[in-house]
This record gives structure tokens, C-alpha cells and sequence, in this order.
């Protein structure tokens, strides 16, 4: 049995919205918000001795990704890397791999889903596998390809997880269309890590 944790939207580079005046004593805790939230998911990942975590897209706010955002993921990935932790990470609309900007390299335990195909990565190794993750990432802003089709397990030996970023829309064009009861069709997919509906 594995245990992970799933996160989505962490939207690094946008201060949340708030009715607060910019020269307000409060601005600055909304300014760092989305970093502070960021930092406390990583100090649960290694509270709870995870064995991975999966991010379903929206990483980054924008595709030009800021150069704190950047370097700020890589030393918060790298604080898992320091506990042997794995990150799979799918990048979405607002952060799509083509138009992608990279200050930064993440450490090595982050293994990012490429735009082109679905994919499977086995958890911890080819050899003993204990899951496999699915994912593939936004090519651009919009996608209008059924990417779930791609994700297609050999067997059910081990938990398949499937990281998708999607509106979950079936008659969407921008999101990556598919309706909730295709994606609980698909039963070689144990747990669908979903991001881009904030819910």
C-alpha cells in the first residue's frame, strides 16, 4: 500500500485576491500566501513519510514563471528530495510545457510528465513496482485533446494513479474535455490526481 499526497493549483507567482489596499499591514501575509501554503504541503509530505507526490498542473501562474517562483519550487522539491521523496508533476494551462521559461532546474527526484503522449512511471523502480503514475502535460494554454485515452495500465498488479489537468468538461475545447463518469470508466485507474477546478 502507498501513500501520497496530491496537490494542484498552487499558481506560484499570483498574490491571492483580497479587498485589502496594497499599503495595508495585512498585504504582505497575502503576498506570500501561495508560498507559505506551498511551504506547509512539503512539511506534511514529510511529517507523514509520503512515499510520493503528485502536482496536477498550475505550478507556475504564469507560463514566463518568475525567477522566486522557480528557484523557491526547486528548494522546496529539494527539501524532498533530501528525504528520498519523488515528485510527478503534470504542468497545466497556466503554466504549458511549450512555452515554458526555466530559471531554475529542479533536483532529480522530479520527474516532469512531457506534452506529447501519456506516460507511465513506475514507483520506486521498473523492477519492484508498488504504483504507477500517469501523466501527461499542457503542450499550450488550451488543449483540446482527450488525453485520459493515453492512460492505459498493462495490469492491475499495483495502484495506478492518473494526473490529469482538466475542467471536466465533455464538450470543452480548452481544458482537456472529459466527463467524470468517462474517468470512473476506466477502472485500471485507481485514483484520478485532478487540478484546474480549485475544488
Amino acid at each position: 500500500m502507498v501513500q501520497f499526497l496530491h496537490i494542484a493549483d498552487l499558481h506560484l507567482g499570483s498574490q491571492l485576491s483580497t479587498e485589502l489596499p496594497d499599503e495595508s499591514a495585512g498585504s504582505d501575509i497575502f503576498a506570500d500566501a501561495n508560498y507559505v501554503a506551498v511551504e506547509r504541503l512539503v512539511d506534511v509530505a514529510i511529517d507523514e513519510a509520503v512515499d510520493f507526490v503528485v502536482v496536477a498542473g498550475d505550478l507556475y501562474d504564469d507560463d514566463a514563471r518568475s525567477v522566486r517562483a522557480n528557484s523557491f519550487l526547486a528548494d522546496q522539491f529539494e527539501r524532498l528530495a533530501e528525504v528520498d521523496v519523488p515528485v510527478y508533476v503534470v504542468y497545466g494551462n497556466h503554466d504549458p510545457v511549450g512555452t515554458a521559461t526555466r530559471y531554475v532546474e529542479l533536483p532529480e527526484n522530479v520527474h516532469e510528465f512531457d506534452h506529447d503522449s501519456a506516460e507511465e512511471v513506475l514507483y520506486p523502480n521498473p523492477d519492484t513496482p508498488e504504483a504507477r503514475i500517469w501523466g501527461q502535460s499542457y503542450r499550450d494554454r488550451h488543449e483540446s485533446r482527450k488525453m485520459y485515452r493515453g492512460f492505459t495500465p498493462a495490469d492491475d498488479r499495483v495502484p495506478s494513479v492518473g494526473v490529469l489537468h482538466t475542467g471536466l468538461d465533455p464538450d470543452g475545447r480548452r481544458y482537456v474535455p472529459v466527463s467524470r463518469n468517462k474517468l470512473e470508466s476506466k477502472d485500471d485507474i485507481h485514483y484520478w490526481a485532478l487540478g484546474h477546478i480549485h475544488q
